[in-house]
């Protein structure tokens, strides 16, 4: 899976997606809903192999390029999301937000087999587990590389209380046993 990155490497990134799409079933790409751009990203995509990962976007960004966290956000992900699972694609829709889990819901995209949703590994596991016991895949991701403690604040920005989560777990290792991943 080949992630996504700031506004001025995403060019570069779909295009080199373009390159191994073209010899290589098994690479999927990241888009990021945020983006302005990412409609016709998305389109330009859907035509090649591989999996297309939803997000709605880490990277701070300009207003001329990039839409902020709001109910229009909301909207386009889920605009993207129906681009995707209506196409066929197999598709990871990435997001802790409950709204958009709730209306993919709704639309009844998360038993489709070609749909998973995916996680921060230590963000929101009681929605993993709440997921999981319904049927829906799910996956959870790591961060790594060399920016993954920023990546990590922005998550637990968006959720302080598993701030408070794991410090606890950190005090009482037993509680991990009751994470709700379903994993033994």
């Amino acid at each position: 899976m080949i992630s996504m990155e700031e506004s001025t490497k995403t060019e570069a990134i779909i295009s080199m997606y373009e390159r191994l799409a073209q010899r290589h079933e098994n690479v999927g790409i990241t888009i990021q809903a945020h983006l302005h751009r990412s409609l016709d990203d998305v389109k330009r995509v859907l035509g090649l192999p591989g999996k297309i990962r939803l997000v709605k976007g880490a990277f701070k960004e300009p207003q001329e390029i990039a839409l902020e966290r709001s109910v229009e956000l909301n909207e386009r992900y889920l605009e993207l999301a129906d681009m995707c699972v209506q196409a066929g694609r197999v598709c990871s829709l990435a997001t802790h937000d409950q709204a958009i889990v709730d209306e993919l819901a709704r639309r009844d995209y998360l038993h489709r087999p070609n749909v998973e949703v995916e996680l921060l590994y230590g963000v929101r596991p009681e929605l993993a587990h709440a997921l999981r016991e319904k049927g829906v895949p799910v996956r959870l991701y790591l961060t790594y590389g060399t920016e993954w403690y920023l990546y990590l604040c922005h998550r637990l920005a968006e959720h302080p209380r598993h701030v408070h989560q794991a410090i606890a777990d950190m005090f009482d290792p037993a509680r991990l046993q009751d994470v709700g991943y379903g994993m033994s």
